[in-house]
């Protein structure tokens, strides 16, 4: 699921602990066979949009049911009654020329099914038609190693194509304990048979993630075996390694676009060796790897990034010993061309006294999130190219989104009679200067002018932002009482989400509303029912183009959210 920050952490401790419910298991068995692509155009999907069921009182079950775009009221069609691991299969759409046009559709779902609930198998449904049907797809019968942080990845050889696409899974190895240094990793492909026996990536103590071509199919994977960073781009077996780097201790990959797995023709490496400081590497198609582009300024830094589309903006984090004996944060800012192969980084700015992260890009800024030597919480801004008279910028509130004009804040907009802070919403500039305040307001997801062949990717262009605001709050002081749904685009007048009748629609907002924008006319959002006495999640159909919004599920004690 894409990251949606909210403010309610209840509600999302227990959305968080449904979507990502596991067993943790051991075993497996392989061979070398592999199908290979499909290489015919696929058939026409049936647009479907998902959302998970959380029962509370049928033991705790999840479900995930499946109901048409084009008509979200209608019941829907249950896929699984239970999961231990599940998996959404996109299809990025294709122009009459053969191009990728940046919009995707959910084209299936691949899950493991738990030996207690059902079959113990790896179960795939696709939606190429109405008629939806489970089918196992592999001999595979231990459950997969996920917990909260850590998953199965389902990864597609070309994007235009679901049935191209395979899982990426771990089990225990010979220790039987899951996330150990011994785990193993195996493939499962999508289109398989029940009898397929998994594909073991013999050796590998991690997979980092994979490099696509600019048409849309997968060049390789990136991954560690042993103390050596190899390439693997036999995609069918499996079976090659090509090594870019020996002694190397730990890898991760850079947010550079998407995700990790979702890199388009590059992906930036941080390559920590057995000794000294780590390194910042690029590969590239072909297996391509550069020089060091930047050493870390300490053994034990930690990297955060982001890009736009010239650039990779990086953040190196670490702490000085001052002659006191005392340690004192330090943040470096840094630039690396991305149509640069061997070129080293730019230092833009040291931060002495700041420990910051970076959480997105505006047009001409470095959004930061994190703490000075006060150790108090912060967000701030500062210039991408910097004059001498630029000074890290302290932002009035904190960051919720960021689009290349606009940043979304939660901060204090007035007070009260008595003199008393009240919060709410601000839409404020690049810079941060507040152009509309909202009391009582949240945010709660962006809207994208268009969705991406890569799932996640953060330089989609942005077309407003959802708002929830109410009247006032209520007893409690935290939560908002009869909220109003507004979609809120630059320059342009608020839009109000209406009723059927014409009336405006209006929700009871406790804990936040769980919304992510996969660029359709038509979109879920999950919202909590207003009721006090449970934490208990509703869906709302959103209909951008006529700005109606349609309560669809109302059920006791049974969390309804989407899943993307």
């Amino acid at each position: 699921m894409k990251q949606v920050r909210v403010l309610a952490v209840i509600a999302w401790s227990v959305v968080l602990a449904t979507l990502m419910a596991s067993t943790a298991g051991c075993g497996g068995d392989g061979d070398t066979s592999s199908m290979p692509p499909t290489n015919d155009n696929p058939p026409t999907l049936t647009n479907y949009v998902l959302f998970n069921r959380y029962d509370f009182n049928a033991g705790r079950t999840n479900s995930i049911v499946a109901i048409p775009r084009a008509n979200p009221s209608l019941p829907g069609v249950s896929l699984t009654e239970n999961y231990d691991d599940f998996l959404i299969a996109h299809r990025a759409l294709l122009d009459t020329n053969g191009n990728m046009t940046g919009a995707i559709e959910a084209a299936g779902v691949i899950f493991f099914e738990p030996a207690a609930q059902g079959t113990g198998r790896w179960q795939r449904i696709g939606f190429t038609d109405a008629a939806l049907q489970r089918t196992a797809v592999s001999s595979e019968t231990a459950a997969p190693c996920v917990d909260f942080y850590r998953q199965s990845r389902l990864l597609e050889r070309r994007l235009a194509d679901e049935r191209t696409s395979f899982v990426l899974y771990a089990l225990a190895g010979p220790d039987g304990q899951c996330f150990s240094d011994d785990d193993t990793y195996w493939v499962i492909d999508y289109q398989a048979s029940a009898t397929a026996k998994p594909i073991a990536l013999a050796g590998l103590r991690a997979v980092l993630g994979a490099i696509y071509r600019s048409d849309g199919s997968m060049d390789g994977l990136l991954a560690l075996q042993d103390d050596d960073l190899v390439y693997i781009s036999d995609l069918a077996r499996f079976a090659d390694r090509q090594l870019l780097a020996s002694g190397v201790r730990a890898a991760s990959v850079l947010l550079a676009g998407a995700d990790e797995f979702h890199n388009a023709e590059q992906a930036f490496v941080v390559v920590q060796g057995t000794v000294g400081s780590a390194g910042i590497h690029r590969v590239g198609v072909g297996a391509q790897y550069s020089q060091t582009l930047h050493v870390a300024a300490d053994q034990f830094s930690t990297f955060s990034s982001r890009a736009d589309a010239q650039s990779l903006y990086i953040a190196d984090q670490y702490f000085i010993t001052l002659p006191s004996t005392a340690t004192e944060p330090v943040t470096q800012l840094l630039r690396v061309p991305l149509s640069a192969t061997a070129e080293s980084a730019s230092l833009i700015q040291t931060f002495s006294g700041y420990h910051l992260s970076i959480s997105g890009l505006t047009e001409n800024n470095v959004v930061l999130s994190g703490a000075g030597s006060d150790a108090i919480a912060m967000d701030a801004v500062y210039p991408k190219s910097p004059t001498e008279a630029d000074t890290l910028k302290r932002l009035d509130g904190f960051v919720s989104y960021v689009s290349p004009a606009r940043l979304y804040i939660a901060g204090v907009v007035g007070s009260n009679s008595s003199g008393s802070p009240i919060s709410g919403a601000i839409e404020a500039d690049e810079s941060g200067k507040a152009l509309a305040m909202y009391r009582y307001g949240q945010w709660f997801g962006l809207r994208y002018q268009s969705a991406s062949a890569f799932p996640q990717d953060q330089r989609r262009p942005v077309d407003g932002a959802l708002l929830a605001q109410g009247q006032s709050y209520d007893a409690s002081g935290v939560r908002l009482q009869d909220a109003n749904l507004y979609y809120v685009r630059p320059s342009q007048p608020l839009l109000v989400f209406r009723n059927a009748d014409g009336s405006a629609f209006t929700l009871s907002e406790r804990d936040g509303i769980i919304f992510e924008d996969a660029g359709a006319a038509t979109e879920l959002a999950g919202f909590d029912d207003g009721d006090p006495s449970s934490i208990n999640f509703e869906l709302l159909s959103l209909d951008f183009q006529s700005m109606h919004a349609e309560r669809i599920t109302s059920t006791a004690d049974v969390d309804e959210f989407p899943v993307y």
